[in-house]
């Protein structure tokens, strides 16, 4: 039984790291940008979990990078009530 449950844990620690940031929910796909470039103005709203309007998904990344915080996607498009410190492109 012990030899069982083993081979359980190491399937499950090799499962959870073949998931790329973007399959785990409302995790932004910060990977796809080159953050150092910048990013585009193209207008794709996100609502990230501090109820913050970003213009796209790039842009949330920059702000995580910056602050050294972990905003995750809440939903795409408009929050429903937008914070006064809402970004947009």
């Amino acid at each position: 039984m012990s030899s069982w449950a083993g081979s359980a844990c190491w399937c499950l620690k090799t499962s959870f790291h073949l998931l790329h940031h973007s399959q785990i929910p409302g995790m932004a796909a910060c990977g796809n940008y080159d953050i150092g470039k910048g990013c585009t103005k193209n207008f794709d709203p996100i609502c990230g979990t501090d109820d913050v309007l970003y213009g796209n998904e790039c842009l949330l990344c920059v702000q995580n990078m910056q602050r050294h915080t972990n905003v995750r996607i809440k939903n795409r498009g408009k929050c429903q009530e937008p914070s006064p410190r809402s970004r947009t492109a």
